[in-house]
């Protein structure tokens, strides 16, 4: 969509994309003082863990003109990641998270 404002040719340009990722994980826990009624007492239990994972992206977005130099930039992301996706064992305590994010800036172009 084109348009003509104040001399300048002002557009909105639409863009997408995708992308995969690779992570490096490491998990720390810690449970604290939960009671238990067999023993008598508390349970506390701590450790740590270590892993390698996977995650992809995908967003849109629109690029609009202000001026010949200043655009401002909006954009739409989803991901999701499993933090430990390649080195977890059953029963491990999930590293996953996913997300939708919406980003607002402005661009200064030379």
């Amino acid at each position: 969509m084109n348009s003509i404002r104040g001399g300048v040719n002002n557009t909105n340009s639409p863009f997408f994309g995708a992308g995969v990722s690779y992570f490096i994980s490491k998990l720390e826990f810690k449970s604290f003082a939960v009671y238990d009624p067999f023993f008598f007492g508390l349970f506390n239990e701590q450790g740590a863990r270590e892993g390698k994972g996977y995650g992809f992206h995908v967003y849109l977005g629109l690029q609009s003109q202000i001026t010949q130099h200043l655009h401002f930039i909006s954009r739409l992301r989803g991901r999701y990641a499993d933090g430990m996706g390649f080195t977890d064992k059953k029963g491990s305590i999930k590293v996953e998270f996913t997300g939708i994010d919406i980003t607002l800036g402005i661009d200064w172009i030379l």
